[in-house]
């Protein structure tokens, strides 16, 4: 797994055998996750490599932006409630 960042973006991008390590609903082909939202994927995939806070964060931000995928990989149904931000699967706001 290497870190990459310049002064205006960043990311991570993982070897084939860390790739597989990402569920199949949050994985990239490229193996590349940008610093925005894909992080959240690695943090998921790795969890001893980030902090409480981190994961915690990650968490969230798989919840309110991939909502869709979140109920795959955990087995549930969100309550409309805890969508917090319509995601890139178009998951229903609470604003």
């Amino acid at each position: 797994m290497i870190f990459h960042s310049t002064p205006s973006h960043g990311g991570f991008e993982l070897s084939v055998e860390a790739n597989a390590r990402v569920h199949e609903a949050w994985r990239n082909a490229n193996r590349f996750y940008e610093e925005d939202l894909d992080w959240a994927k690695v943090a998921h995939a790795f969890p001893h490599l980030f902090t409480a806070y981190e994961r915690k964060q990650a968490d969230l931000t798989l919840r309110n932006w991939e909502p869709d995928a979140y109920e795959q990989v955990f087995g549930l149904a969100l309550e409309p409630g805890q969508r917090e931000r319509g995601g890139r699967e178009g998951g229903a706001s609470a604003r």
